[in-house]
């Protein structure tokens, strides 16, 4: 490189341009999906709590599990075991559940939940949407 002077310029210049439109173009397309949706003030926190907004998620997972699991008989815990507000309206639940069906015995089954607030009138359950259920091990 030492004997083409030419080599360094090229490469500071291809950096510049890496760093002026290539990483805002990336930058903007992350922060524009679905993840990033909301404002910073809506929160967000790594330390379980429970909440209004968190015992709506909760339900909302209930109800998601009653219509998902038809066939069985399901009776839930009265409030979660931890729930989490990870920010911008989303919610990690974490519970329990027995299910049985008519005429066996009941295994209780642990089980994490992620719901997000999609925005609107926050008692009404058609607003809350659940993006999955992950469940413990039998």
């Amino acid at each position: 490189m030492k004997d083409f002077p030419g080599t360094w310029i090229l490469l500071i210049g291809g950096l510049f341009l890496v760093q002026t439109w290539v990483v805002p173009a990336v930058v903007g397309g992350v922060t524009a999906s679905e993840w990033f949706k909301g404002t910073p003030e809506e929160g967000g926190s790594n330390m379980p709590l429970s909440s209004a907004q968190t015992e709506r998620a909760f339900h909302s997972c209930n109800r998601h599990l009653a219509t998902r699991e038809s066939g069985t008989v399901l009776s839930f815990a009265p409030g979660p075991q931890k729930s989490w507000d990870i920010g911008f309206g989303r919610y990690i639940v974490q519970a329990s559940v027995d299910i049985g069906s008519a005429g066996s015995e009941s295994r209780r089954r642990d089980y994490l939940c992620r719901v997000h607030f999609a925005g609107g009138d926050e008692h009404d359950a058609g607003n809350w949407n659940v993006d999955g259920i992950e469940f413990s091990q039998p």
